[in-house]
């Protein structure tokens, strides 16, 4: 399958690039990319202003479709739409975090 890595040290190292076909684990799911966005964190990647280990694929904000899952994935169906949540950590305690708008959460990263 079809990614775009940043490959190498370098504002120039990054491109498409063949990458195998993952397999999900007991828990996760295997999506297929329908549409992606290159945010600002990707570029600050591609620039190496921002901590990374290559290779590293880009473009983590998206919309994909369930295509496998593990034996143990829970609460998703084959087919299902979903989006990224871009962020890695929420409080889960703040209004925002409780009623759903983990991206408006003030401790998310």
């Amino acid at each position: 399958m079809k990614a775009v890595v940043k490959y190498a040290d370098g504002a120039q190292s990054f491109g498409m690039r063949d990458v195998a076909k993952p397999e999900p684990a007991r828990d996760e799911l295997l999506l297929e990319v329908r549409t992606v966005g290159i945010c600002g964190t990707d570029i600050h990647i591609i620039r190496d202003e921002y901590p990374h280990s290559t290779p590293v694929t880009l473009g983590h904000e998206y919309v994909a479709t369930v295509v496998d899952m593990g034996p143990d994935a829970e609460g998703f169906a084959l087919g299902d739409t979903v989006v990224s949540l871009a962020c890695a950590y929420t409080c889960g305690e703040c209004k925002y975090c409780k009623s759903g708008l983990n991206m408006m959460c003030p401790a998310r990263s």
